[in-house]
């Protein structure tokens, strides 16, 4: 029933036809209201104010949505809406990675590589960077390039380099210039 509601909001978002067009918020509202988690994540990226984002993001990430758990954890982590806190955006990453979701993995690699709501652990990092390169995040690629390329495993660092570059990584592409500019593992070649 509450999949009904959100369905008729999404059906009414999507129409391109004037007569069906309607007020697919309030539809939303209905259904997030009544605890339906997709529907709070559209209250969410609908909301007018950090702080009112942020009470919709808490209910569907609360409800088990792994996308608001990330963007959830994107707010503790920058401080938009709330107060900024590293542990709070860890906790939020790992839920969210823990349901499979590529962002949540993506951030919750960043959080172990640099230590931040937990303690630095780059084997951890390398692991959930593996789990969003499974899902072909470019942005995944590069980060595993740069961890291999402070080992100084230049060979390993460009292989990932490259792959996040086939997908229009625009730092890769920088990152693969250095290697290049400086000679790391590379002949030099400007």
């Amino acid at each position: 029933r509450l999949f009904a509601l959100y369905t008729i909001g999404k059906y009414q978002e999507d129409s391109i036809n004037r007569e069906i067009k309607g007020d697919h918020m309030s539809w939303y509202k209905v259904a997030a209201d009544k605890g339906y988690a997709a529907a709070q994540l559209k209250m969410a990226y609908n909301a007018q104010t950090d702080s009112e984002k942020v009470v919709w993001l808490e209910k569907a990430a609360s409800n088990g949505n792994a996308v608001a758990q990330n963007y959830l954890g994107n707010k503790y982590y920058s401080g938009e809406g709330v107060k900024y806190d590293y542990n709070e955006a860890f906790k939020w990453y790992k839920k969210s990675g823990d349901l499979g979701y590529v962002w949540g993995q993506y951030n919750l690699g960043n959080m172990y590589r640099y230590g931040r709501g937990t303690s630095r652990d780059i084997t951890l990092a390398e692991m959930w960077f593996n789990k969003a390169v499974d899902q072909n995040n470019p942005y995944a690629m590069n980060a595993l390039g740069e961890i291999y390329r402070y080992k100084k495993d230049y060979s390993t660092a460009i292989s990932w380099f490259k792959k996040a570059a086939a997908l229009n990584h625009s730092l890769a592409n920088r990152n693969i210039a250095e290697l290049y500019l400086y000679g790391y593992g590379v002949p030099v070649d400007y």
